[in-house]
């Protein structure tokens, strides 16, 4: 994307932010993602190294996807929350809204601990015990300024003991595979397919999805075992994380109190907040030209991977003739197009081409 097309990107992902509804919510996702769809390159590529289970991958056609906490980058996905900003967004709690939640902690602490998985169960049992006291469960109903501060400590609290956790949580549960808009980048390859001993596979854009969005059944992840979706999009690079204050305490008390109120509560919802938290990276990155595929899913039997066939493999200028010999069996198998990388002496750039691979 050139500089105001990412700005005009920018700007469609603020807008997911503040949808009071779900309509409104469809809306920006869609304006967002019809966006993308328009600018996004007609192929994208992933880099490999020539390791077993990658010429395995290349053979059945699977695309595996991994978490950030295996990234190279130690700042990529990392959450960043504000305490202070938490502070503030717990303190416009009104009286209805905490009885609610208390009451759900107290009366249903199975399906409270399910809601707030990311947090430790530990600090979870402290928080229904500290609560649960007799007096407390009795003038539930009656709830004075004194219940609601005791509540709104306790939540401030859970969040505060439990932030590396939190963002341990983000870096680790989100399957992500990491595309580029190029092919013939000379530190893609030397970084990702093992110093061009590796291999490149070419993605067409249409074929980056499943067809589970469109099922003819209406099935969806709660109704089928088989259930995935992928999302595209491409990498933000800006000088500071995402905050994702907001999302992550929203996310959870939003959940928690779906079933009594349709309304957002102290703060608008970020319909997408789990997206930008992997898509906001630093822009000493940005000659990558990164898109992210990111995998939403049910009980896959294998939860992370997905079947797409790529378009083409590049085999790099120093592939090993075993590992070049087995990827073209495999690439005339799966009637996929197969090329070799090389150097242009000839020409006075730094300059990678390719031309049809000839065993």
């Amino acid at each position: 994307m050139n500089k105001k097309d990412q700005l005009e990107y920018k700007r469609l992902l603020d807008n997911t932010i503040g949808c009071c509804n779900r309509e409104e919510g469809d809306t920006a996702i869609g304006n967002l993602m019809s966006f993308v769809i328009e600018h996004a390159p007609k192929k994208l590529y992933h880099y490999r190294t020539a390791s077993t289970n990658n010429i395995e991958a290349f053979e059945s056609n699977t695309m595996y996807f991994n978490t950030a906490n295996n990234f190279n980058d130690p700042y990529d996905c990392l959450t960043y929350l504000d305490t202070n900003q938490i502070r503030q967004q717990i303190s416009m709690f009104n009286l209805d809204y905490m009885k609610t939640i208390t009451k759900c902690i107290i009366t249903e602490p199975a399906r409270a601990e399910k809601l707030f998985s990311q947090l430790n169960t530990n600090y979870f049992t402290k928080l229904i015990d500290n609560l649960g006291d007799k007096n407390f469960i009795a003038n539930i109903n009656n709830a004075t300024e004194d219940n609601l501060n005791k509540i709104k400590k306790q939540i401030i609290d859970y969040i505060h003991v439990n932030y590396e956790t939190i963002k341990n949580y983000y870096l680790e549960r989100f399957p992500i595979v990491c595309l580029s808009e190029t092919w013939n980048n000379v530190l893609m390859w030397s970084h990702y397919a093992d110093s061009h001993k590796g291999f490149l596979l070419e993605y067409d854009k249409d074929n980056l999805n499943t067809q589970c969005i469109k099922c003819p059944k209406k099935l969806n992840a709660s109704t089928c075992p088989k259930w995935a979706s992928l999302r595209l999009l491409p990498i933000l690079y800006t000088q500071q994380k995402y905050d994702a204050s907001h999302y992550v305490i929203d996310f959870m008390i939003h959940n928690l109190l779906r079933d009594n109120y349709e309304t957002p509560l102290w703060n608008d919802m970020e319909v997408i907040g789990q997206y930008k938290i992997n898509i906001y990276k630093h822009k000493a990155w940005s000659y990558e030209k990164e898109w992210r595929l990111m995998l939403n899913k049910s009980h896959l039997e294998q939860p992370n991977a997905v079947q797409i066939k790529p378009s083409a493999i590049y085999l790099g200028c120093k592939i090993r003739k075993c590992h070049a010999d087995i990827l073209n069996q495999y690439a005339i198998k799966n009637g996929i197009k197969i090329y070799k990388m090389s150097v242009d002496p000839d020409n006075c750039k730094y300059k990678l081409k390719k031309t049809i691979y000839k065993p």
